[in-house]
C-alpha cells in the first residue's frame, strides 16, 4: 500500500546507523540505493515475467554486487525472491536467451569481480584474528543475536539504535510467512541470517566501528520486514485499524521518535581515536601561534605501518586548515636536518594519541616520540587528556593502558647530533614484514607516509600556505 511505502521511507530516512553511515560512508549509500531496487524488480520480475522486468533485474542485481566486496553476498536473498515469488522467472529459466543476456552480463563484469575478490575485505570472512572467522561459534551467536539486545547486532543494540525496530523487522518475517508470501520472507530473511552469521561473531566495537558499514549491508531487508511487521500492528491497533492516515502518521511518528530517542547514535561513540581527534582541533583553536606563516610542526610518520593511521595529518587540525600534511615535518627529518644552521623557525612537535598507540610489546612510548624528547630541548605549551578506550579490538592490545596525557611542545635548542639522533628513530617496516609482529595490526595496504615536508626544511611555506577565513 502506498501509506505502507511512506512508512518504509520515513524507516530509511529516520534510521540512526544509516544516517551516520550516509555521512561517512559514500559506498553505503550507492549499495542500499541499488539493493532497494533489485529486490523492487525482483518482485516484479517474479510477478509479470516481462523480459525487459527481467533483464532489468539482472542489471540492477549485478550494478548492486559490485558496489562493496560483500554485497554479492545479497545475490542469494535476491534470487531466492526472484524464483519463488511468483511464476513470472520461472518461467523463463529454460530461455536460452536469458541465459546468454546473464553470461553477457557476468563476462562485462568479470574483471571488476576479480578485482573485488582480491580486496582486503574478503580476509574478514577467513581470519581467525579477533574471532573473525566462520563457525559453529558464529551461527550459535548469529541466534542469539535474533533474540538479545546488545552491541553484536547494530539492529537490536541499545546504543545504536531504537529497541522496537528489530523486534517489529522479526514479526514481520513472521507476517510475510502467515500470508502466503513465504519466498520473499525467506529472500529477506537470507539477507539478514548470511550477515550475521558472518559478522555476529565479532567482538562489539568491531561491529560498530569497523565492521559497522558491512553489518548495515543488510539494512534494506531489515528496513523492509520492519516496515511489514509495524503495519501489521498498525492494522491491530483500534485507533489505526480503519483509518489509512492515522497509520501513515503513527508510522512516521514511532520512526521519528526513535531517532530523535537515539539521536547520540547519529554521533560518534566516547572512543580514543574521536576524543584525539577533538583534542587536536582545540589545540588548534586555543594557540592562535600555531597559524603562523613561517611556523612548522613535526609529528611521528607511520613507519611502523600501524593500520589505518596517518599522524601526519594532525598538522591540518592543529593549524585549522592552514596547512596541509605533506607539509608537517616527519620526526626522521626533524632528527636530520632541524636545527642545524643558524636559521631559526619557530616549530612545535605533537605526537597526540599515536605515540601511545603504535607500539611493541615491550615498549610504553612509541620510539619516535622518545626520540624528540632526547634530541631537542622542549616545553609544554599545551595538552589534552584521553581517558577513553580503544575504539577498535585490534588497537587494545598495542595501546598503553591508562588515562593518556598528549603534550603540544615548542621545540628550541639541538641536544644531540644529526647521526646520535638517526640511532634514536626506528627502522621503517616494510610490506615483507606484515604479521612479523604477534598481534601487531600492520596494515600492508597502509601508507607509512615517510616522504620528506613539502616545502623542504628551511623553505618558505608560504606557496603552499592556505588562506582561511577563521
Amino acid at each position: 500500500h502506498k501509506a505502507g511505502g511512506l512508512i518504509t521511507a520515513a524507516l530509511i530516512a529516520f534510521w540512526p546507523q544509516h544516517i551516520r553511515l550516509s555521512a561517512s560512508e559514500v559506498t553505503h549509500v550507492h549499495l542500499i540505493f541499488w539493493t532497494f531496487l533489485a529486490i523492487n524488480w525482483a518482485l516484479m520480475a517474479a510477478k509479470n515475467g516481462k523480459k525487459l522486468t527481467f533483464h532489468t533485474l539482472v542489471w540492477l542485481s549485478a550494478t548492486m554486487a559490485i558496489m562493496r566486496p560483500e554485497a554479492p553476498l545479497l545475490l542469494l536473498g535476491i534470487g531466492i525472491i526472484a524464483l519463488g515469488h511468483g511464476p513470472g522467472v520461472r518461467s523463463e529459466v529454460r530461455s536460452v536467451t536469458r541465459w546468454i543476456f546473464v553470461g553477457f552480463v557476468i563476462w562485462l563484469l568479470y574483471p571488476t569481480f576479480m578485482t573485488i575478490l582480491g580486496d582486503k575485505s574478503i580476509d574478514n570472512f577467513t581470519k581467525d584474528e579477533h574471532g573473525e572467522s566462520i563457525g559453529l561459534d558464529s551461527v550459535l551467536a548469529a541466534l542469539g543475536c535474533f533474540v538479545i539486545p546488545d552491541g553484536r547486532n547494530a539492529f537490536f543494540d541499545a546504543e545504536t539504535s531504537p529497541l522496537w525496530l528489530w523486534p517489529l523487522c522479526v514479526w514481520g518475517c513472521v507476517v510475510l510467512w502467515r500470508k502466503g508470501s513465504r519466498w520473499t520472507s525467506l529472500g529477506l530473511g537470507a539477507m539478514v541470517v548470511t550477515y550475521m552469521i558472518l559478522y555476529s561473531g565479532l567482538p562489539y566495537s568491531v561491529v560498530i566501528w569497523k565492521m559497522s558499514r558491512y553489518h548495515a549491508t543488510m539494512l534494506p531487508a531489515v528496513v523492509l520486514l520492519t516496515a511489514v511487521g509495524m503495519w501489521d500492528v498498525l492494522e491491530r491497533l483500534k485507533w489505526t485499524r480503519d483509518s489509512l492516515k492515522r497509520r501513515l502518521i503513527a508510522g512516521v511518528t514511532v520512526s521519528a521518535v526513535g531517532c530523535a530517542l537515539w539521536s547520540p547514535a547519529l554521533f560518534a561513540l566516547p572512543m580514543d581515536w574521536q576524543q584525539d581527534l577533538h583534542g587536536a582541533i582545540e589545540l588548534g583553536k586555543n594557540h592562535s601561534e600555531l597559524w603562523g606563516k613561517k611556523v612548522r610542526i613535526v609529528t611521528p610518520d607511520n613507519r611502523r605501518r600501524f593500520l589505518d593511521q596517518s599522524p601526519r595529518n594532525y598538522v591540518s587540525a592543529l593549524t585549522r586548515g592552514r596547512q596541509e600534511a605533506r607539509m608537517a615535518i616527519p620526526v626522521a627529518y626533524a632528527a636530520k636536518y632541524l636545527r642545524t644552521d643558524e636559521e631559526w623557525t619557530e616549530t612545535f612537535f605533537y605526537g597526540g594519541l599515536y605515540c601511545y598507540l603504535a607500539v611493541l610489546p615491550d615498549e610504553n612510548i612509541n620510539p619516535q616520540c622518545r626520540a624528540m624528547e632526547r634530541i631537542f630541548e622542549m616545553t609544554e605549551v599545551g595538552s589534552i587528556t584521553v581517558d577513553t578506550p580503544p575504539y577498535l579490538v585490534a588497537y587494545k592490545d598495542t595501546r598503553v593502558k591508562g588515562t593518556l596525557k598528549l603534550p603540544l611542545y615548542r621545540i628550541g635548542k639541538r641536544k644531540l647530533s644529526p647521526d646520535e639522533a638517526m640511532k634514536l628513530v626506528p627502522a621503517p617496516i616494510g610490506t615483507d614484514a606484515v604479521d612479523s609482529v604477534p598481534g601487531y595490526p600492520i596494515g600492508s595496504a597502509t601508507s607509512p607516509f615517510t616522504d620528506a615536508p613539502q616545502p623542504g626544511i628551511g623553505a618558505s611555506i608560504a606557496p603552499a600556505y592556505k588562506q582561511v577565513p577563521w
